[in-house]
């Protein structure tokens, strides 16, 4: 395994692990390129897997690790 694979396979095991409050004050806290603002309703009304899927999607963002489209 490749220094970066292990890397992401540590992001991704540290979001796995992360309760539904902890995920929460990641997005309120991660420093990305753009704001990530989400209202109180949003994060009520949204699943834990998909919470868990944009701080995923986050952690890749603010380390480049995401792909550009056209």
């Amino acid at each position: 395994m490749s220094e970066l694979q292990t890397i992401r396979q540590g992001r991704v095991m540290r979001v796995r692990e992360m309760s539904r409050g902890e995920l929460i004050g990641f997005l309120r806290s991660v420093e990305c390129t753009f704001p990530l603002d989400f209202t109180e309703e949003f994060l009520c009304d949204t699943s834990t897997p998909q919470i868990r899927h944009i701080a995923l999607a986050a952690c890749f963002h603010m380390s480049g690790e995401y792909v550009q489209t056209a």
